[in-house]
């Protein structure tokens, strides 16, 4: 920026005046941003003559829902919003904004809870505090549910603590940048669980979470058995490459999970089942939401007596923090036995 030189007459000062302009790629206001800012598609004239005004109206909503919330659309029935979003899909005109305002008044299995309406956000280097993302994410009312992956490495402990404020967290991907057993800054260890596990067992946190996800981690091992049945609504734990819960050193670990109540299946098992859900073809290439719905019987199952009475499929959000690396590859899993 450059310094003008200004003179106050009232005062006789000379003083310099500088103008800082906000940089515009710091995504500052990333749940209204596009999520293909580049591919929006601007209306057209209709080749067909004027505009029915309802088409009108609905270009009118398209165009200006950064400014729209929940209490707009309260009187509209969901066979028009469907339709609204529909619009905003063809104009690739898609905002967190807008997905996170339909899903707060048409939470149902029926509505926008239907599968195909799930919502991608990849954030690989956040600027702001990771809890202002975290903030943005939680849905206190539970009308949505939150899918997140996230790496250690790329992550302070505290930010890792501060997880538990999703309280509309389904899925947890714990995962590493790369395929190295690295414990060089990686923050995710014994001690993490367990600050996870108090709020658990207390009701603040994690009431809602069945599937756990671990990916390269060298601090994990049979350790995790001793904390999961603080999670009311666990029923699924997936780990991949991790130097101490592998199948070359089963004989160590096996029993453990077995008396803990998750069954130990073995890699070829877990490929075969996992694999389609993992490398969904309908929704984003190493997505994770997949994994919410492949737990639903085994929830329906769940014999803990504090899980929560909550059957109904919700509209999901999946996010990535950073840069893990994606799941694509054998996989080792935990269905929970315990009924």
């Amino acid at each position: 920026p450059v310094a003008e030189k200004k003179f106050d007459p009232e005062s006789g000062q000379v003083y310099s005046e500088v103008e800082v302009r906000a940089s515009g790629n710091k995504h500052l206001d990333w749940i209204r941003e596009f999520n293909t800012p580049r591919a929006v598609i601007k209306p057209l004239p209709n080749a067909k003559g004027a505009r029915s005004l309802a088409e009108v109206a609905r270009a009118k909503v398209v165009t200006e829902f950064s400014n729209l919330t929940p209490e707009h659309f309260a009187s509209i029935p969901w066979t028009m919003a469907e339709i609204i979003w529909d619009h905003v899909v063809a104009t690739r005109a898609e905002t967190f904004h807008a997905w996170r305002t339909l899903a707060t008044v048409y939470p149902e299995a029926e509505e926008f809870g239907q599968r195909h309406y799930r919502y991608f956000i990849r954030l690989k280097q956040p600027s702001l505090p990771l809890t202002d993302y975290y903030r943005g994410i939680t849905s206190p009312e539970l009308k949505w549910l939150t899918c997140v992956r996230l790496c250690p490495q790329q992550l302070l402990t505290q930010d890792l603590v501060s997880v538990h404020t999703i309280t509309n967290l389904a899925v947890l991907d714990v995962s590493n940048t790369g395929n190295e057993y690295s414990e060089v800054g990686s923050s995710f260890d014994e001690r993490l669980l367990l600050s996870w596990t108090q709020l658990a067992a207390s009701g603040q946190a994690f009431q809602h979470l069945r599937v756990l996800m671990f990916g390269w981690q060298a601090n994990l091992d049979r350790w995790i058995f001793k904390y999961t049945h603080h999670f009311p609504s666990l029923c699924h734990i997936i780990v991949t490459d991790c130097p101490h819960m592998h199948q070359k050193n089963r004989a160590v670990w096996e029993k453990t999970s077995q008396t803990a109540g998750w069954e130990a299946r073995h890699a070829k098992r877990s490929a075969k089942g996992l694999r389609p859900v993992i490398r969904s073809e309908d929704f984003h290439a190493g997505s994770i939401s997949g994994c919410y719905y492949e737990s639903q019987d085994l929830f329906n199952q769940l014999g803990h007596s504090r899980r929560p009475n909550l059957e109904q499929q919700l509209p999901i959000l999946e996010v990535w923090l950073g840069t893990p690396r994606p799941w694509s590859h054998i996989v080792d899993d935990f269905p929970g036995t315990y009924t």
